[in-house]
Formats: C-alpha cells, sequence, structure tokens
C-alpha cells in the first residue's frame, strides 16, 4: 500500500512539472505555455523577466532553442525528484523501527543525493569545459539539396540495338562531337576512333563486330513508353524489361555498342567474339555490362 502510494506521488508531480510544456495555439504560430518556465536569454529568445510564456516553433532556430530549455528543466525535475525521494527515505527512517527499515531509508537518501550530484555535476563538468557543449545551434545548418541521376541499367536482350538507325547530321544534344559511322555502327565521335581500332584489331583475330550503337532520343522514348507502361519520367516505373530514361541511356548518347552474333540474335556469352572482347576490349575503352554480354560502352553501364 505505502509503495503504491508513493508511485501515485511520483506521477502526479511529473505531471504537474511537466503540465507547463502543454500547449494551447495562439495566433501567429506561437503557442502559449499553460504556465510560465523559468528562463535564461533575451526578449529575442521569447524570455521576459526571466520567465517563458510562448513559444514559437516556425522559427528557423527553433528546435535547438527547445533542447536549450529542455536541458535546465530536465536538471529541474532530477531535482525535484531526488527531494521527493529524500523526504520519502526520511519518513522511512523516522517511522520505522526495524534496522533493516533504517538502511533502507538511508540508502534511499544516498541513491538520491547521488543522483541529484551526478546530474548538477556533468552539467558543471561539460558547462567548464566548453559552455558552448550545452548550446544547441541548428540555425548554421544548411538545407541540402541531393540529385539522383538514374544511370543505365541491364535493359534486357528485347532492348538490344542489334540494327544501326544510322548516324545524324552533325552534333547531338547528348554528342557534341557529332555521331559518326564506323563499318555500319554509329558511335559519338569521342570513342569513334577507339572503336576503329578495337574493330580492325578484331577483324584480323576472325572476329567481326556487328550490331549497332547510337539511338536517338525518339527511339529511346518510344522503347521507353512501350516498356514502361508509357512512363518516361518516373526513374522508379515498373518496366519489363528495364529500360532508362530518355536522356540517360548509353545508346542515346553513342557512348554504347550492342553487338550481333554470328549465328543471329545478341552476341552471346559463348561466341568467339564475346571471348575476344573480354581479353581485349579494355585497351580500346570499352567495358562489357556483366549481365549483357553483347552490351559494351565507356564503362560498363
Amino acid at each position: 500500500m505505502k509503495k503504491s502510494l508513493f508511485y501515485i506521488l511520483i506521477l502526479i508531480a511529473l505531471i504537474g512539472l511537466l503540465a507547463p510544456i502543454i500547449k494551447t495555439g495562439a495566433q501567429g504560430g506561437e503557442y502559449n505555455l499553460l504556465a510560465p518556465l523559468p528562463c535564461t536569454g533575451g526578449p529575442e529568445t521569447g524570455c521576459v523577466n526571466g520567465k517563458l510564456t510562448t513559444f514559437d516553433p516556425s522559427q528557423q532556430s527553433n528546435l535547438g532553442d527547445y533542447l536549450n530549455k529542455m536541458i535546465p528543466l530536465l536538471i529541474g525535475i532530477c531535482a525535484v525528484l531526488a527531494v521527493i525521494m529524500i523526504v520519502k527515505g526520511g519518513i522511512q527512517y523516522m517511522t520505522t523501527e526495524s534496522i533493516s527499515g533504517k538502511g533502507a531509508g538511508k540508502e534511499s537518501i544516498k541513491n538520491a543525493i547521488l543522483g541529484l550530484l551526478l546530474a548538477l555535476g556533468a552539467w558543471l563538468i561539460l558547462n567548464t569545459i566548453n559552455p558552448n557543449i550545452l548550446k544547441t545551434d541548428l540555425s548554421s545548418l544548411k538545407q541540402q539539396t541531393v540529385e539522383v541521376i538514374m544511370n543505365e541499367g541491364p535493359e534486357g536482350e528485347a532492348n538490344a540495338v542489334l540494327v544501326d538507325a544510322g548516324a545524324p547530321p552533325g552534333p547531338t544534344g547528348s554528342c557534341k562531337e557529332g555521331i559518326q559511322r564506323i563499318a555500319g555502327i554509329s558511335v559519338c565521335g569521342s570513342i569513334a576512333q577507339g572503336f576503329r581500332n578495337m574493330f580492325a584489331d578484331a577483324s584480323q583475330a576472325g572476329c567481326i563486330l556487328m550490331g549497332g550503337g547510337y539511338r536517338s532520343p525518339e527511339a529511346q522514348a518510344n522503347l521507353r513508353r512501350k516498356n514502361c507502361n508509357g512512363d518516361t519520367t518516373n526513374p522508379n516505373a515498373n518496366c519489363v524489361p528495364p529500360t532508362a530514361l530518355p536522356g540517360r541511356s548509353r545508346h542515346q548518347q553513342g557512348l554504347a555498342i550492342d553487338f550481333k552474333s554470328p549465328s543471329g540474335g545478341a552476341l552471346k556469352g559463348t561466341d568467339f567474339c564475346f571471348w575476344w572482347l573480354q581479353n581485349n576490349a579494355s585497351r580500346h575503352g570499352f567495358y562489357n555490362l556483366s549481365s549483357e554480354p553483347w552490351h559494351w560502352s565507356i564503362d560498363g553501364k
């Protein structure tokens, strides 16, 4: 019974302490506290004559101000709880006749004092080392914008550029050097010499490279609509097979080639040309997308 009464008193004390934090709406985005809280600082922090009566959460530094006000409040709560425990221990010490009861009362008083000293000591030590440690200033934090660029992922054999559409005249939006047609395959001028050298070396080794490179923006958009239920803007759209957004495909930039197998269809992992490319393409600046034996680009994407 005594223990239940004690817990009830603790609960009442906590409700009384936290009641001032409960807020009621006011105009201008401010909140009126049900009871003023002791505070330090000037009027710009909402502290008037040492009392805080309103709090504006819409200010830029509102979270930092709130945390700064909560630290002394929590220390105050610790002090009140310590006093309650000391009073409880004193009552128990004076009203009991048993040695164990008096020992328990003394232990309660000792623990309350140690807990209060621990809370105050931590604050004093941190404040002595550097007072700024106890001040939370979040106003200096800047809002950051994260841009996620979706690179081309595996597009599947159904999307392979096995028939080259030819080189458009002049530079394109994604290839300033202009698209060049080499051995029936259109690539960006920035990689044209590398592909020309690779084609010559492959031919000497008995591998005739065939396929398609450049894909126009219109072709990429049409492919995206076909495979992604008409979507051409959402990078998280459900596409079967996966299809890059217009402007993201290495094919649209003229920086990727899908090679054709001599036996028909896309190049297979068992074809001689694939073996030759694996061992020699990197010398010419081309890398394979591991999930697609036919797809080779400047970065393997």
